[in-house]
């Protein structure tokens, strides 16, 4: 856990922080906590961030980094580096380009900061379903985004009641203040001034206000809070109380009888459930994810930075004993519905370990992610085109949903991409051997389904097979119509694919072959450099190790493939489906996507030739720094098969 400052702080974020720690430390997990020294989000001391980079620079390789979203912006270029070498989760608790009063020029620059290292991580955990829906909008793709928001300490059970108690303690005492509590450190965001002017106008009410928080993380506007209040002349009315240990601010829930955050905005808001949890009603503003965060809560929400506006919510509650009581029985009521520590943290460890699950070993969701606007733009719709003709001539006699059957199927890719080109009613199903990776492809391939308002002509189902042990076509099974892969003939063997023709002869009718993004060999980097060739040998040497099939066929796997259809009756078509990393494939995805996948590429070709003892540090620094000032393109040779079944084999049965 990458976190800035130490994990004792009184902040909301840091309190998160320390609680799943704890949690996943009690779970059996091993976790180390590095603590970041600064100010953050920007303005880091040239010391500070010399410590900074030594503790990243301690992190081993391939560990498991989770950083917390606040020291993004400050450590952009070096968190960028530890994604080469770590697998990292980013903890989100709002993007600081949201925070308020900044100017537009540095909210585009810590945005700009905060994207790029958002864009190269694994996964982020966001802490609030509107900062999630936030990245989202802003083009962060959605299945790298998980929600895992805060619990709050429940009271025993049975809840006391905390309404009945609070009566207690005001009965005969007529003309006793009322208690208001509000529990934020004392910077701009939180909206104290806005409070303190709203309670001016409050005055000739009997009330009193408890401000628990940090006066150091902003002296200034905590000094000038402090003279504002004196200046209003609310001085013996507002106490700033400083941080609490954790025994006295349960004593200030419990002893409260109305809460008040008037922040301009919050990534989540936890001592809102804080003050929930004692039963506390709420006044509070629209401020960020606040309205989230209230639903369903005794809360009165009013607009952020409208001083009246908290004036007229204030004053019934104050004045009128009523109201006042029916939003405390509310309150009690919503305690059960909140969600208890254990369950919050439990699901962050959840997400936490699924996600590196996902990228340790094998093809990794980021990766497929990645590639999948270059292989779909390099696909030949020629193929497709007379794919979809063979099919709808296939099914004309009786018309039926279309049974087609994707090998090594992951995230859906192929099914997103071939799909709507078929023109027809279908029913696919996705094999791959990998079970978090298939439920992930089969709910995006869902999403999609509704998103492009297909559902009712493309079902879906998915299936954990080891298609090293097992085919899934033929041998009692039903015969699909088409068999289709991408990205799978170059990862197997010669004796693989003999048995995968025999399958495909055995069915009656045979189905048709479609197989994509098959690596022929051939690639080429520009401009050219010397050790190109010694790199792209090295590669296709790699290619051709075992990948769980035997000795893989690498880039022979297309003259392979294409001589066993053809020996078995099939007539067999082959067409370019390179990679074409140029600047025309830079605007259609974006610079950074584009950046991402080409620097994905060299980080392929690399490990493979230090693999077979080429030595490739100047390589890859010259590479790099070509991609970096970007004038690298690439074109990764690949070539798609079509097989269909000869006309006496095309037949209904």
């Amino acid at each position: 856990m990458v976190l800035p400052g130490p994990l004792d702080r009184c902040t909301g974020g840091t309190i998160y922080d320390r609680r799943v720690v704890e949690a996943a430390r009690a779970a059996g997990d091993s976790v180390t906590v590095v603590s970041l020294p600064g100010a953050f989000p920007m303005g880091l001391a040239q010391a500070d961030r010399d410590a900074c980079r030594r503790e990243l620079a301690a992190l081993p390789d391939d560990a498991t980094a989770c950083v917390d979203g606040l020291v993004l912006a400050a450590l952009h270029d070096e968190l960028l580096q530890l994604t080469q070498r770590c697998r990292m989760l980013l903890l989100i608790h709002h993007p600081t380009s949201e925070e308020p009063g900044l100017d537009h020029a540095l909210c585009a620059e810590l945005w700009r900061r905060e994207s790029a290292v958002i864009g190269a991580a694994d996964h982020v955990i966001c802490t609030s379903a509107f900062t999630a829906r936030q990245l989202i909008s802003r083009g962060v793709a959605a299945e790298n985004v998980s929600v895992a928001p805060p619990g709050v300490d429940l009271p025993p059970q049975p809840a006391p009641d905390y309404a009945a108690r609070r009566a207690q303690q005001n009965r005969g005492a007529p003309g006793r203040p009322l208690r208001l509590l509000c529990v934020a450190n004392l910077i701009e965001r939180k909206g104290l001034a806005y409070l303190l002017q709203a309670l001016e106008d409050l005055r000739e009410l009997q009330w009193q206000l408890t401000i628990v928080g940090s006066a150091e993380l902003e002296p200034q506007t905590a000094e000038r809070l402090q003279r504002d209040a004196r200046r209003r002349g609310l001085e013996g009315r507002v106490r700033f109380a400083g941080p609490q240990s954790a025994d006295a601010l349960q004593r200030l829930y419990s002893e409260a009888e109305l809460f008040v955050l008037p922040s301009l905005w919050e990534g989540y808001g936890m001592v809102l459930t804080e003050a929930a949890a004692h039963a506390l009603p709420i006044v509070t503003t629209n401020g960020g994810a606040i309205p989230d965060t209230v639903a369903g809560l005794a809360a009165v929400v009013v607009t952020a930075a409208d001083a009246p506006a908290l004036t007229a919510a204030l004053r019934p509650l104050l004045s009128d004993a009523a109201q006042l009581s029916a939003l405390r029985e509310r309150a009690q009521g919503a305690v059960a519905g909140l969600q208890p520590w254990h369950a919050a943290a439990a699901e962050f460890r959840r997400i936490l370990h699924m996600s590196a699950s996902e990228h340790s070993g094998g093809f990794d969701r980021q990766w497929l992610a990645l590639r999948e606007p270059a292989d779909h733009a390099a696909r030949d719709e020629t193929l497709c085109t007379r794919l979809g003709a063979y099919l709808r001539r296939r099914v004309a006699p009786s018309p039926r949903t279309l049974r087609v059957v994707d090998l090594a199927g992951g995230t859906g890719s192929n099914l997103r991409f071939l799909a709507p080109r078929l023109q027809l009613p279908q029913h696919w199903t996705l094999y791959d051997i990998d079970p978090v990776l298939l439920d992930y492809g089969r709910r995006q391939c869902l999403r999609w389904i509704r998103q492009q308002r297909l559902s009712g002509q493309i079902e879906l189902s998915a299936c954990v097979v080891d298609l090293a042990r097992e085919i899934p076509i033929g041998a009692n099974l039903d015969c699909p119509d088409l068999v289709t892969s991408s990205a799978l003939l170059d990862l197997v063997s010669r004796a693989w694919l003999v048995q995968l023709v025999e399958r495909l002869c055995a069915c009656d009718p045979r189905p048709a072959l479609l197989a994509a993004t098959i690596y022929c060999g051939g690639s080429r980097f520009y401009p050219p450099d010397d050790q190109d060739n010694a790199v792209m040998a090295a590669f296709e040497t790699d290619m051709r190790r075992d990948k769980g099939f035997g000795a893989a066929l690498g880039s022979n796997a297309v003259g392979e493939a294409s001589g066993l259809l053809a020996a078995a009756g099939f007539s067999v078509t082959r067409a370019d489906s390179s990679w074409k990393l140029d600047g025309a494939l830079c605007r259609h995805i974006g610079s950074r996507r584009f950046t991402a996948l080409l620097e994905r590429q060299l980080a392929f070709f690399a490990s493979a030739a230090l693999q077979q003892g080429v030595d490739i540090s100047g390589w890859l620094q010259r590479r790099r720094a070509s991609l970096h000032d970007g004038t690298l393109q690439a074109r990764i040779a690949h070539s798609d098969i079509l097989a269909l079944a000869p006309a006496r084999h095309d037949l209904l049965r």
